[in-house]
């Protein structure tokens, strides 16, 4: 860790379907994305795993100037938007802080108490590092889907498993109705 502070950076990870460079209610979150955060002056990285609504937060930050990073093997980078600084009270100290970089975020400087939110990655398509981790924990197929009510369409992952496994189970029966 970095010592003990009360500040936070959080943001969220997510698929921009529609291109809009904005997370909208056609956009899709991305669980389990790897985020990694490191402080200017120390050789110390953390990193977390997005939660199912493709959220991050680092929490308990000492001041000091932050890079936050995503980490994908697949990944497809669109436009990454730079968060807002509120001091302790809540107000807004700075919109827009830092430095915007390809998949990342440089120079962030976090002043005690402060908190960075917003600081948000978007890809331009679905990594797919991440389809078999999402499926893994989907108990409702668009439990991902940002900020939607009521009832969202499945997420494009799933729907395109659905229909392989439909086609290969619709071959194994036509098969057997053959032979």
């Amino acid at each position: 860790m970095f010592g003990s502070g009360d500040g936070t950076l959080a943001g969220l990870v997510y698929y921009d379907g529609n291109g809009s460079d904005t997370a909208d209610n056609s956009d899709w979150a991305l669980p389990g994305a790897k985020v990694t955060l490191s402080m200017v002056g120390s050789d110390t990285v953390i990193s977390m795993y997005t939660g199912t609504d493709g959220s991050y937060t680092f929490t308990d930050l000492p001041s000091g100037t932050y890079t936050i990073a995503l980490v994908l093997s697949d990944s497809d980078p669109g436009t990454n938007t730079l968060g807002t600084l509120l001091d302790s009270s809540g107000e807004v100290v700075e919109t827009g802080q830092g430095t915007v970089g390809t998949d990342q975020f440089t120079g962030i400087v976090l002043g005690s108490g402060y908190s960075g939110e917003n600081y948000n990655f978007s890809q331009l398509s679905y990594p797919a590092s991440l389809v078999t981790k999402r499926l893994l924990t989907t108990i409702d197929p668009g439990m991902h889907h940002i900020n939607v009510t009521p009832s969202p369409v499945p997420e494009p992952g799933t729907v395109t498993l659905l229909a392989i496994a439909g086609l290969c189970l619709g071959g194994a029966l036509w098969r057997r109705r053959r032979g």
